[in-house]
């Protein structure tokens, strides 16, 4: 015999081929929810990652060199967290005092009016 009568023997002897596996509802449930799960873990994996970067590169707030800020920029860095809230209550108390102590040596903090003359610059 030939090898392709051998092939033909071998093939009728054989019987018919498996029915293809039908995946039951249940497997199919298992299988997205263990794909679910591994998915939410590696996204708090990358999280956590990120966060300890970010605390890296961002390990001490800005310092604050005099007090050429006002009330708005200061709230602004105790709300994104570069200064704790106990921070911006002594930089916020300091910052009122400043302003009391301007305004009673006849400094004025508010801007010049239509009509007031202004002083050179260097002047008081």
């Amino acid at each position: 015999m030939n090898d392709f009568a051998v092939g033909c023997w071998v093939l009728l002897q054989s019987g018919p081929a498996p029915a293809p596996r039908v995946p039951r509802t249940g497997d199919m449930i298992r299988d997205w929810a263990v794909w679910f799960a591994v998915i939410v873990v590696v996204m708090v994996f990358t999280l956590v990652l990120l966060k300890r970067a970010k605390k890296l590169v961002v390990s001490e707030p800005r310092p604050i060199v005099g007090f050429s800020f006002d009330l708005d920029q200061l709230r602004e860095l105790r709300d994104t967290g570069e200064i704790t809230i106990q921070e911006y209550e002594k930089l916020r108390k300091q910052a009122i005092e400043k302003a009391l102590q301007k305004k009673g040596q006849g400094e004025s903090t508010e801007p010049p009016r239509p009509g007031q003359d202004v002083p050179p610059v260097g002047t008081k």
